[in-house]
């Protein structure tokens, strides 16, 4: 729970006690809880925002406020509405428990040394049609943010983690089988990021980092690894894959929410096969027009700052998937890292020739051994490359987004593994960045002659 909503939590449970503590009657106690009760409450109202999940909580703390009013008017009885005050003490238990259930996560701060902006924009694909959605025969519409090295002087002024957040969140409830409401919360999570600030002055192009979601994902779902990239000097550029994301955030508002159609349940395995070969190839064409977009200056600020000869690309489950594809058919990919890419929808030739580039493979326990991870090995067998399969035990495939840091019951609700989320992330921003630095910047260690030193990090030679 958040500091305010802690101190809240602290007084309501005070105003509980106080009328059945023979100390605390007096009038001048009364009018100190209450008004420090307001003044909390109101502290955390502006300056935290209020959510469902401490409803009771808030009842409670106007019964307390109310009734330490009344005593101040009469002599409180010590001994009636003892039931009362308990059924009260139990709201806001329910509102304390809830809330620390369901929190507004901090998460990771960037570890590098720099201050990180960022900037979303909209993109349209004229030259292809969305496959997917209401209006398959409109353009491709998608949504970009990027997250550079902002300027060591701009202010400092973070921003939400995802825009929209009430709309946002009851998409993602419904695609996760929660009631609609469950996620309303998730706009009052912050990122460490400040809009559009301007990009770092130091001389010398940028380089890029491309990074993909997977099916039901979205842009910032590992927006951690984002700003810190960012804050070691890389941009990194990442795609809602619209209708293939569990929600689409426009600049204008709109939320457009997953086509579950593209990527069908209950059907025969050769129309799965198909809907899957299609999906990656539109998220993989989707990174493609992205880097002719940053060539193009869709991000004003970075244009002309930007090195787009020789960028890595980085992608979870199907955008792992589309990372391979792309870099086997782009040559601006200098360097990949694939968080359980997802290659059985990935054509036959790509893994049957291998990659020449750079290839990390960084994978969770969860699919360490499944089919997936047979085409995986013959990927990296035919590769003439760097490459390497790493597994880190213990994990599950989403422990890699944020998902693991959305609640203390993550792994119970099936949106985790069982180990420690920062860990996870510790390992996988360390071996992305390592590989990264190594094969984009030429950077002295190379991470498989010195793996990053986890004990939960296996090299699979």
């Amino acid at each position: 729970m958040r500091p305010a909503e802690l101190a809240l939590l602290a007084m309501v449970l005070v105003g509980t006690v106080r009328p059945v503590t023979r100390a605390a009657r007096a009038p001048a106690v009364a009018v100190l809880v209450a008004v420090v009760t307001l003044l909390v409450a109101a502290g955390h109202v502006f300056a935290e925002g209020a959510r469902w999940q401490l409803t009771s909580l808030y009842l409670a703390g106007v019964v307390v406020v109310l009734a330490a009013a009344g005593d101040v008017a009469r002599t409180p009885d010590p001994r009636s509405g003892r039931g009362g005050w308990a059924l009260v003490g139990l709201l806001a238990i329910l509102g304390g428990t809830l809330g620390w259930a369901l929190p507004i996560p901090t998460l990771p701060a960037p570890s590098g040394p720099r201050p990180v902006g960022t900037s979303v924009v909209e993109l349209v694909d004229e030259q292809r049609l969305d496959r997917y959605g209401p209006n398959p025969t409109a353009p491709r519409r998608l949504v970009l943010q990027v997250w550079y090295p902002a300027d060591i002087d701009a202010p400092v002024r973070p921003g939400p983690l995802i825009p929209a957040g009430a709309s946002f969140g009851r998409h993602a409830a419904s695609w996760l089988g929660f009631p609609p409401f469950t996620l309303d919360h998730v706009g009052l999570v912050r990122s460490h990021a400040t809009a559009d600030v301007p990009p770092t002055p130091e001389a010398g192009a940028l380089q890029v980092v491309v990074y993909a979601h997977g099916w039901g994902g979205f842009r910032t779902i590992q927006s951690d690894l984002a700003e810190s990239l960012a804050s070691h000097g890389y941009v990194v550029a990442a795609l809602d894959h619209t209708h293939g994301s569990v929600a689409t955030s426009f600049p204008d508002g709109r939320v457009v929410p997953i086509d579950e159609s593209a990527l069908p349940d209950g059907v025969a395995s050769d129309v799965y096969d198909a809907a899957s070969e299609r999906l990656v190839e539109t998220f993989t064409q989707d990174l493609a027009f992205l880097l002719d977009e940053l060539a193009e200056g869709a991000v004003p600020a970075l244009t002309g700052r930007l090195d787009l000869d020789a960028v890595g690309v980085v992608g979870h489950s199907t955008g792992g998937g589309a990372a391979v594809r792309l870099c086997a058919e782009d040559r601006r990919c200098a360097a990949v890292v694939g968080f359980d890419p997802w290659v059985e929808p990935v054509p036959d030739v790509v893994v049957g020739d291998g990659l020449t580039v750079p290839f990390l493979a960084l994978r969770s326990e969860e699919w360490v051994g499944n089919d997936n991870d047979a085409r995986l090995r013959r990927l990296r067998a035919s590769s003439t490359g760097p490459a390497a399969l790493v597994s880190v035990a213990g994990t599950a495939h989403r422990d890699v987004t944020l998902l693991p840091f959305m609640s203390p019951l993550a792994a119970r609700l099936g949106l985790a593994g069982p180990t420690d989320g920062a860990r996870t992330h510790d390992i996988a921003e360390t071996w992305t960045r390592g590989w990264l630095d190594h094969h984009l910047r030429g950077a002295v260690r190379d991470p498989l002659v010195q793996p990053p030193e986890f004990d939960e990090s296996i090299v699979d030679g």
